[in-house]
């Protein structure tokens, strides 16, 4: 669409493409102004690049949306006087509603790519930490389990030396102390291990590769449990 605007912003002249979208040929001969036809735009005038190229007198550019989900590239040339006064500006109007209609599919392709690439790291880098992590954490858990047998045993012996003698400390507290707590303290170190061993499960499982199967039954429970696991520290 090309339009020549006077400064007051009235219709000049118009080509038939532009006459046919301010609503027919004749509306190119009735000199009527721009911003009642396009009074739908949804442009406002500090927006406006006609505007701002007669008070600039340079070339002006604005990407504008139409009411019908259109996209157009406007770009206002000046005309002007021997003086330097724009007496006049060219408009011309292109349809770029495909091309901004692409570049959208592109940046969620672009952004579906980058996800993927991200996904692909972490699953290297889990898989990696995970092997590192449970590695120890074998060793954890299978001194846990050997020191709450070895606990049954020297715990009747010491238990035996308290009641015939007195009460001793042990790491710095009274064996009766000692006693009390130590059940707990192995069973915590079996739980923390545990617990390690499901996190890097679970991490596993979120950065696996999976065929998307929406057809089968969720188990709610479980998945909230998996995720309060995950982030049970920020919890």
């Amino acid at each position: 669409n090309i339009v020549l605007l006077s400064p007051e912003l009235e219709i000049m002249w118009a080509n038939v493409a532009a006459a046919q979208e301010f609503g027919g040929a004749a509306a190119a001969k009735k000199r009527e102004y721009c911003y009642k036809l396009c009074s739908n735009f949804s442009m406002n005038q500090k927006g406006c690049p006609t505007l701002k190229s007669f008070i600039t007198g340079k070339d002006e550019s604005a990407q504008i949306e139409t009411p019908d989900g259109r996209f157009l590239d406007v770009r206002v040339f000046p005309i002007a006087d021997e003086a330097g006064n724009v007496k006049s500006v060219i408009e011309v109007a292109r349809d770029i509603t495909r091309r901004v209609s692409l570049e959208e599919e592109a940046k969620i392709i672009q952004a579906k790519l980058i996800h993927a690439n991200k996904m692909t790291s972490l699953g290297t880098l889990v898989s990696g930490v995970a092997h590192e992590i449970n590695n120890p954490n074998t060793f954890i858990k299978s001194n846990a389990q050997f020191l709450a047998r070895t606990w049954k045993d020297i715990g009747r012996v010491l238990d035996n030396y308290c009641r015939n003698q007195k009460d001793f400390l042990a790491g710095g507290m009274p064996y009766s102390e000692v006693r009390k707590h130590m059940p707990q303290v192995i069973k915590g170190l079996d739980e923390g291990s545990l617990r390690i061993q499901e996190i890097v499960t679970n991490l596993r499982n979120f950065v696996r590769p999976e065929k998307a199967n929406l057809g089968g039954k969720v188990n709610v429970n479980d998945a909230v449990a998996a995720a309060v696991n995950i982030l049970n520290n920020h919890i």
